[in-house]
């Protein structure tokens, strides 16, 4: 019997613009899908100036 096992990572990060993008790039080469991705929010509609969140995920066999 094969089992998937999924991890999720959620990475809440203060970088510039380039850092986050290398953040995601690196996710990326590691085989993980971005669920989501962006500024993180402090209120509706209204982002921090260099904070970013990111949410990753794979699937794995075990």
């Amino acid at each position: 019997m094969k089992i998937k096992r999924q991890i999720i990572e959620r990475l809440s990060i203060t970088c510039t613009l380039d850092e986050y993008h290398k953040a995601i790039a690196t996710y990326y080469d590691q085989g993980f899908a971005i669920v989501r991705g962006g500024p993180a929010l402090k209120g509706p509609g209204v982002a921090y100036k260099d904070k970013y969140l990111i949410i990753a995920e794979k699937e794995i066999d075990t």
